[in-house]
């Protein structure tokens, strides 16, 4: 999930023109083509090694979502910051901070 949400907002930051819909589709095949890169090589292993394999992956991805500045756009705070929105005539809403 986190592959699929981080592809989102990466395609949502790079083309803002496009539909929302047509960007989560096409994060689902992302998140679908890094699944089949860690699972190809696992194949051929089965019990506690694919146990490892798997965890391995999931650390892996872990870390590259925090140590990786491309993927949250280089922000000092490390915070995700996406533009707002329209799906079905219903805009996101930013919420606002209180001072």
């Amino acid at each position: 999930m986190g592959v699929g949400a981080y592809a989102c907002y990466k395609l949502t930051t790079l083309f803002p023109e496009v539909n929302i819909i047509v960007l989560i589709i096409v994060s689902g095949f992302a998140a679908a083509a890094v699944g089949t890169l860690f699972g190809l090589p696992s194949l051929r292993i089965k019990g506690f090694y694919l146990a490892v394999a798997t965890l391995a992956a999931q650390f892996f991805l872990s870390w590259c979502f925090v140590r990786v500045g491309w993927l949250y756009n280089y922000n000092v705070s490390g915070a995700i910051e996406v533009p707002t929105r329209t799906v079905l005539a219903f805009r996101s809403r930013v919420p606002t901070q209180h001072r």
